[in-house]
């Protein structure tokens, strides 16, 4: 797949089974990613880079948002090829926080939330539905960029209205954590 059309230019086909394979792929991630951090056991050493891989989560996440957001724009301009340009990048930064963010977990142990008073019950209202939306955006993101890739217009506006906004949460929540964790010593 080198190239997302994002016009019409094919008949209706049938997309459950790859849909049904989306489905299947974030599942697998999903539970890959809980076994990953709570079941795993820990390498017993500590690296020191480990300790910017979650201000380069962050970053990615920062990078995510900014690259929806042009993208955005960028469609409500009719900016096509813009637009496309801006979700793959924002996929590639997605991409790139999960493949890091992964890393971080398989070799350090889950990060504990240390603030005390009124951030706590904050904090752990942002991290609760970032968790929760994150495991829903998976399937939606891949959803619509299969939907775009297979020219399937009306149902990749269909569901990128749900999509782009969940997504965007996720990564903005995403820089958040990482902000509160390391301000509070996690």
């Amino acid at each position: 797949m080198s190239q997302c059309q994002l016009t019409d230019t094919s008949g209706p086909s049938n997309s459950r089974v790859p849909l049904a394979v989306v489905g299947l792929i974030s599942a697998i991630a999903v539970a890959f990613l809980v076994w990953l951090i709570y079941f795993k056991s820990k390498a017993a050493t500590h690296a020191a880079w480990l300790d910017a891989l979650p201000w380069l989560n962050g970053f990615f996440n920062a990078c995510a948002f900014l690259c929806l957001m042009r993208g955005y724009r960028a469609v409500k301009q009719k900016q096509i090829a813009k637009h496309r340009q801006s979700m793959l990048a924002a996929l590639a930064f997605s991409t790139l926080f999960l493949l890091s963010y992964v890393t971080y977990h398989a070799f350090h142990a889950e990060s504990h939330f240390l603030g005390q008073g009124w951030i706590r019950p904050v904090y752990f209202l942002i991290l609760v539905s970032h968790v929760s939306l994150s495991m829903l955006s998976l399937p939606l993101v891949l959803s619509t960029l299969f939907l775009a890739c297979t020219a399937r217009i009306a149902a990749h506006r269909k569901i990128a209205r749900w999509t782009f906004p969940l997504w965007s949460y996720v990564s903005i929540t995403g820089v958040l954590i990482v902000v509160f964790l390391k301000g509070y010593g996690g």
